[in-house]
């Protein structure tokens, strides 16, 4: 059985405008007027608006990781929209996390960090909710 042996390489800076990437996912998706309706967004994220607003409010008031904030070197980081956005196009199509780049200008590194850290901040601040036995009235 051959074994592979990944070279190291250093990472590559790659200038992706998230600031860009955050107005643009906002103008789509979020904003009072977005350019996809509802029932588009549904299609692509696979639920409804309010609770994937609802689960990125959450996550932030939770996690340090999906709360906006500046970088040391005084940068805006990518925003909890860009990171949730990318872990749930992931989750949602099934898609390598490097195809998430260009929309939502995240390299593929982090976005499988988003990926990692989205699933571990929803099971720790929604699993007591919905990782449960269901009731009768939830089966209804």
């Amino acid at each position: 059985m051959g074994h592979f042996i990944l070279e190291n390489h250093p990472r590559t800076i790659v200038p992706r405008d998230r600031e860009g990437g955050t107005e643009h996912l906002y103008q789509n998706y979020f904003s009072p007027k977005p350019v996809y309706p509802e029932h588009i967004f549904l299609r692509r994220f696979q639920m409804r608006r309010e609770l994937f607003i609802h689960s990125v409010e959450e996550l932030g008031k939770n996690s340090e990781y999906f709360q906006q904030r500046v970088d040391t070197a005084k940068i805006l980081v990518l925003s909890p929209f860009q990171k949730c956005t990318a872990a749930i196009r992931i989750l949602a199509y099934g898609s390598p996390a490097d195809a998430v780049n260009e929309y939502i200008k995240i390299g593929e590194s982090t976005a499988l960090e988003c990926l990692f850290k989205f699933c571990r901040a929803i099971i720790d601040v929604f699993g007591d909710v919905y990782m449960r036995k269901p009731t009768y009235n939830d089966v209804q």
